[in-house]
């Protein structure tokens, strides 16, 4: 029990994403929001006070959106209706660590909202199964210099039979 609890606390502490995050707008621990081909999302974020998007990211499918904020990160300048701090990031979806370069001014925990949007899927296009297969273009080679052909090697002459003994003559016959 001991050791669930140790192994929970560290991947809170030590930055893992997890879809969802903690579902909270004032959460400091990331929030990962991703999308697929059937179900692409787009993530807003609603300023509650007024009712007006303040922020809104299409998430291509195929990829995750990690959001996390920073509180009291503009307490000591002239953002005092938006003190807290938005940083994110996009990335492939699985990916459990990465950085979050984007940053954007939010108000208060209070006053923000998250909203999560599906969008409609991209339509499928069934293959048109009657339709006769059209060849693949071949790719267009760069212009080379023709290579001539090897000349060829003459063949070498037959080396000349070995000359035959010749026949012994006949003796005479006797008389």
């Amino acid at each position: 029990m001991n050791r669930l609890v140790l192994v929970m606390t560290l991947c809170m502490l030590g930055g893992c994403y997890s879809p969802g995050g903690g579902m909270m707008s004032h959460d400091r621990t990331p929030m990962v929001y991703y999308s697929t081909p059937e179900r692409p999302k787009t993530v807003v974020i609603v300023d509650t006070r007024t009712g007006e998007n303040i922020w809104e990211q299409v998430i291509p499918p195929g990829k995750q959106l990690v959001i996390r904020f920073q509180a009291d990160h503009h307490k000591h300048n002239d953002f005092q209706s938006t003190p807290d701090m938005l940083r994110w990031g996009m990335h492939d979806v699985g990916q459990q660590t990465g950085t979050m370069p984007n940053e954007a001014a939010m108000p208060s925990f209070w006053n923000r909202r998250i909203d999560v949007f599906l969008r409609d899927p991209e339509p499928y296009v069934a293959p048109d199964v009657n339709r006769p297969l059209e060849p693949l273009p071949l790719p267009e080679l760069p212009a080379t210099e023709p290579v001539p052909a090897p000349e060829p090697e003459p063949a070498p002459e037959p080396e000349p039979a070995p000359e035959a003994e010749p026949a012994p003559e006949p003796e005479p016959a006797p008389e």
